[in-house]
């Protein structure tokens, strides 16, 4: 910061080292005050814009769609919980393997069926309290095991 009054030049300079205090440099002459070079830096950064995260985002739907295409799969009402589409496909693709004669590749596809067969109905008895509802508790645990019927009974 410089202030000239009059003849008289005033310098505030900070120190190189770390500090709060402040050199002051008060000279009669002009030339006489050094300039001090100010340092600079190139730094790189990525300016985000609105357009840009819509670009990206069509970019990845692209993408998502050309990779992992969306399939279309009927789920009736008379399905039980557990069939989502993607067990009914995946039950679909085991029954032509069967037909096909292609065994051991329906067997293990039946292992991941019920892996993920499993899963729902833990997440879904997970969100039931056994302690302070056991009623409800006992008619989801019977509701896999008694089929498509258990929709019709429940609408009397």
């Amino acid at each position: 910061m410089e202030r000239s009054g009059g003849r008289r030049k005033r310098r505030f300079v900070a120190s190189d080292i770390k500090s709060d205090h402040k050199a002051v440099v008060v000279n009669a002459d002009k030339s006489q005050c050094a300039q001090l070079k100010k340092t600079t830096y190139q730094r790189t950064h990525r300016p985000k814009t609105s357009t840009q995260h819509a670009m990206f985002l069509q970019h990845i739907v692209a993408m998502l769609n050309q990779y992992y295409p969306e399939r279309t799969t009927i789920v009736t009402s008379h399905d039980t919980e557990y069939i989502t589409p993607e067990i009914k496909a995946k039950l679909r693709l085991k029954n032509r393997l069967m037909r096909a004669g292609r065994v051991e590749e329906a067997a293990a596809l039946a292992e991941r069926i019920g892996n993920d067969i499993a899963r729902r109905g833990k997440a879904r008895l997970n969100r039931i309290n056994g302690k302070t509802d056991a009623k409800e508790m006992w008619v989801a645990v019977r509701q896999p095991t008694t089929g498509s019927w258990s929709h019709s009974r429940d609408h009397r």
